[in-house]
Formats: structure tokens, sequence, C-alpha cells
């Protein structure tokens, strides 16, 4: 699961985060990988990198609220504040 620490390295490491194709492969020569990991890293090939490491296509999340729970107020919605009144001179 080398491509997976790779993986951690780049997203860890501001230098690899927009590097270009030569950097990559230079930092990919230190992680012992097969041929077909590292050119789907390259190519950043999801959907062949997914299929190398057996990882799922789709991810769901989902949260179920248990019953006659209350919904909470959302952040996003406005919320109502008190009129602070204005010094009387």
């Amino acid at each position: 699961m080398n491509a997976i620490r790779f993986l951690e390295t780049v997203g860890s490491d501001a230098r690899l985060s927009g590097a270009s194709a030569g950097v990559l492969a230079a930092a990919l020569d230190s992680f012992d990988m097969g041929a077909e990991e590292r050119r789907a890293l390259l190519d950043a090939d999801i959907p062949a990198l997914t299929g190398l490491l057996k990882g799922r296509e789709k991810m769901f999340c989902m949260i179920i609220a248990p019953d006659g729970a209350e919904e909470k107020e959302s952040p996003d919605e406005p919320v109502d504040q008190p009129e602070e009144e204005s010094p009387k001179e």
C-alpha cells in the first residue's frame, strides 16, 4: 500500500501538492510500488488506482436523526439579535 503512503505524503507536503509530473515522478522513486500503481498515480487515473487498491468506486455518508429528535437551527439561518439602544446625549 505504498501508493496510499505516497498520497499521504503529497497531501501533507505543500511543495508536492502542486508539483509537476517530473517532481512527482522523482518523489515516487522513494516508494516501492509496482509499475501499474506508479503509472496510475502519475496519470492521476483514479479509476485505475481504485481498482489496483481494491477501493470502492462510490462512498456515501448518511446521518439519520432518531425519532422525535427536534431539528436544530441551521447556522446558515440568520439569528434575530436584540437591537442595541444608541447612547442618549
